[in-house]
């Protein structure tokens, strides 16, 4: 038997689940190897589950196999770090902060949401030094978008806590990129000019029609 991904709207009772789908709070829904049922299958849809994997026994269409959830979001990730650096290079550079960008990254992230043990797994996964300062916003958006969820605040409200936390340190594409990537340790007067990205970001986004401010 092969795992394939399936909309919920599409399972026929009989189906066998190919994963454990849990609850905001970590709390089993539906665990692997369930037999699904009418009940199951519409307990998943009222709870907003659109889309999960079950097993196929050869009877299902023969689509090519989707790429495995950690790829996905592997991938996924890898694109938004790749903006992220970008949006700094172009404000590094003395371009204006492009709101397209970030509101790409932001909808990205955005449609994590349900995937909240897959989100911690892969960030601890992907941890890289090389692109520590542009990983670390994603990182902050992805992980401020779960509190925010936990503390079941409305999606409108989660969409602007994903774009604080993709944005909180945007300061430091005003900073020298030289002493941005410096590997060595600051002197006292590089660690000065470094704390002062709060403030220079601040500046930037006050500046700005389409971003919300938290005061």
């Amino acid at each position: 038997m092969r795992k394939v991904f399936v909309e919920v709207e599409d399972c026929q009772p009989g189906m066998k689940m190919a994963e454990t789908i849990y609850n905001e709070y970590g709390a089993v829904i539906v665990g692997e190897s369930t037999v699904l049922d009418v009940h199951l299958i519409n307990k998943l849809l009222n709870l907003g589950i659109l889309r999960i994997k079950v097993m196929d026994d050869g009877t299902m269409s023969q689509s090519a196999p989707e790429p495995d959830d950690a790829e996905v979001f592997k991938m996924q990730y890898n694109e938004n770090v790749d903006e992220v650096k970008s949006i700094l290079s172009d404000i590094s550079s003395g371009k204006n902060l492009d709101m397209k960008k970030v509101n790409h990254v932001s909808d990205n992230i955005a449609g994590r949401i349900n995937e909240n043990r897959d989100i911690v797994t892969c960030i601890n996964e992907l941890r890289t030094a090389d692109e520590y300062t542009y990983a670390h916003s994603v990182n902050v958006s992805l992980l401020s978008m779960l509190i925010a969820k936990w503390m079941r605040y409305e999606v409108k409200t989660i969409k602007t806590v994903i774009q604080a936390g993709l944005l909180h340190d945007i300061g430091k594409g005003l900073i020298d990129q030289s002493l941005l990537n410096k590997p060595e340790v600051l002197s006292k007067e590089e660690f000065n000019e470094m704390k002062k990205h709060p403030l220079l970001g601040y500046r930037l986004l006050e500046k700005m029609n389409n971003v919300c401010l938290l005061y």
